[in-house]
């Protein structure tokens, strides 16, 4: 339940990257039957002493289904060999003891894959292993809600926890009196997930200055006076790996202004930096190579990434947002891969895209409400995308440097005040969405001309474009066509070799436009296969006006 909720509003976070980045319509739309198979597991955590025998029962994988019975199976482990699992039961047993080494390897990790034929889900297994019969182990979730709890807790002189810690008062909203918790310092691990989260007056984390592990998820979450977090100096966390992650908090730390002490954190799943108003930079975070997803996001101080310079690949999203001090990404020019969408939004001091010309490959760029950027020069190196939003950029004068991608998903080039051509979608051959909307200095659609085929188009509100020259070779629209708005459009000629559209075609208000001989091949033909909706334009032919050659006043 702790972290359903976390995760949720990590989810909805994400959501914000990812809303506008994506659509399905009503036809892509699942159907859950009935008999759809479901599978259920949990994350398995425990704690041994040193050197157990080859063979010993360690404990069991949880696993069920709806229908049938599941299967296990190890997917990763580090370090391999350690351990084996039966695949009917999930009984986890020691399969090589030497490993199990507090020296070498005080925690040994892995992923178990719980499977009904097709259909699977994922489970964490991490083993913490004590070095001595005098280490402490505390069996559960540790609440500590006031001083006299962190105190009475610290007194035991517990080591190690197996399950989960908290440090305050978890989602608030009242803050725990909490100023000190130093007498934490003989922990060493917390299989679980760790939450340090409103604390009014909690100043530095010294007293988690011992702990090497945390097994899952990891919150430094509205603590208005914490000023630095050099007691996590030792932190690591298991790393992710299959469908399982796990998350990295700071959010709302008013008095947090840099991340110095996490320097150890190599691979953490999801790191949320989210509303830390005097943050002015997360170079704490230089040893981080790898994650899942990144969400950087209102931190009004933060002048650059420059903690990101180690990064390379992010499986998932990376999104920039609304941070308003943020004047160069130059932290990020190892990064080369983005397995799902990189989203900048709202970075109002922002000038150049620099730090990313080393990315090669994403699924979705978006470039929203950047009013400083005047070019995407830095993308040259960007070969492999399959959507481009470019929305609301005041400055943005030409989108060049995609020369070197063919998106073929969505194209979306919407409220770009100064953009005053397409030059760069020289490679788009095929396109899903098209949407050029609201670009008052567009004045042609050249760069679009090797364009064969899309999904949807749609032309409106660009106030001073006056042909569709650049749509030549345009052949099918395998489901709509509109243009709309469009003040001084005064032909169709760009469409003469347009020969299909499979659902409708919609051309209204475009005041001055009365030439639609370029739509002769397509009417002619009979390539429209729905509805013909031409209204409110200088000129509104009917289908039959242009099979008669009336085509235009």
């Amino acid at each position: 339940m702790i972290k359903s909720q976390f995760i949720s509003i990590f989810k909805y976070s994400l959501l914000l990257i990812l809303v506008v980045l994506t659509s399905c319509s009503k036809d892509d739309t699942p159907v859950l039957l009935e008999n759809t198979i479901s599978v259920q597991t949990a994350n398995f955590s425990v704690i041994i002493q040193n050197h157990p025998e080859n063979g010993q029962l360690l404990g069991t994988v949880e696993g069920s289904t709806n229908k049938g019975t599941v299967s296990f199976s190890i997917t990763s482990q580090s370090p391999a060999g350690a351990f084996a699992i039966n695949g009917e039961t999930g009984e986890l047993t020691v399969a090589n003891s030497e490993l199990f080494n507090h020296e070498t390897n005080p925690v040994i990790s892995g992923i178990i894959k719980v499977s009904n034929g097709e259909v699977f889900e994922s489970a964490s297994v991490v083993i913490g292993i004590t070095d001595s019969y005098e280490d402490k182990v505390y069996q559960g979730l540790v609440r500590l809600t006031t001083q006299v709890e962190v105190d009475a807790f610290a007194a035991q002189g517990y080591t190690h926890i197996n399950g989960g810690l908290i440090i305050g008062i978890f989602m608030g909203p009242e803050y725990s009196d909490i100023t000190d918790i130093s007498g934490l310092d003989t922990l060493e691990y917390v299989a679980k997930n760790c939450y340090v989260t409103y604390n009014a007056d909690l100043t530095n984390v010294d007293g988690l200055d011992n702990i090497v592990y945390f097994g899952e998820d990891f919150g430094l979450i509205d603590n208005p006076s914490l000023v630095n977090v050099e007691g996590l100096r030792n932190v690591r966390t298991v790393e992710p790996a299959g469908d399982v992650v796990y998350e990295f908090w700071v959010m709302n730390n008013s008095s947090l202004t840099n991340l110095d002490g996490l320097e150890n954190l190599k691979n953490v799943g999801d790191v949320l930096i989210i509303s830390n108003p005097n943050l002015r930079n997360i170079d704490g975070l230089t040893g981080l190579e790898n994650a899942i997803s990144i969400l950087i996001d209102g931190n009004d101080s933060l002048l650059n990434l420059d903690g990101f310079n180690n990064l390379t690949t992010v499986e998932y999203a990376f999104g920039i947002f609304d941070n308003p001090a943020l004047q160069n990404i130059d932290g990020l020019s190892n990064l080369t891969s983005i397995g799902g969408s990189l989203a900048f939004r709202g970075n109002s001091a922002l000038q150049n895209l620099n730090g990313i010309s080393n990315l090669s490959s994403v699924e979705t760029f978006a470039l929203r409400e950047s009013p400083l950027i005047l070019n995407l020069n830095s993308l040259n190196n960007l070969t492999t995308v399959e959507s481009i939003i470019i929305d609301n950029n005041d400055a943005l004068i030409n989108i060049e440097g995609l020369q070197n991608s063919a998106p073929t998903d969505r194209i979306e080039i919407i409220y770009n005040e100064a953009l005053e051509n397409l030059n760069g979608l020289q490679n788009v051959s095929v396109a899903g969405n098209l949407n050029i909307n609201s670009n008052p200095s567009l004045t042609t659609l050249n760069g679009l001309q090797n364009l064969i085929s899309a999904t949807d188009v749609n032309i409106r509100e660009n106030q001073n474009l006056t042909t569709l020259n650049g749509l030549e070779n345009l052949q099918a629209i395998n489901r709509r066509l509109k243009i709309l708005y469009n003040n001084s459009l005064v032909n169709l000629e760009g469409l003469n070799n347009l020969t299909t559209i499979q659902n409708s075609l919609e051309i209204r208000d475009n005041p001055v436009l009365a030439n639609f001989c370029g739509l002769t091949t397509l009417i002619v033909e009979d390539g429209l296969g729905g509805e013909y909706q031409v209204e409110d334009n200088a000129y509104n032919p009917t289908k039959q006006d242009i099979i008669d050659g009336n085509c235009s006043l």
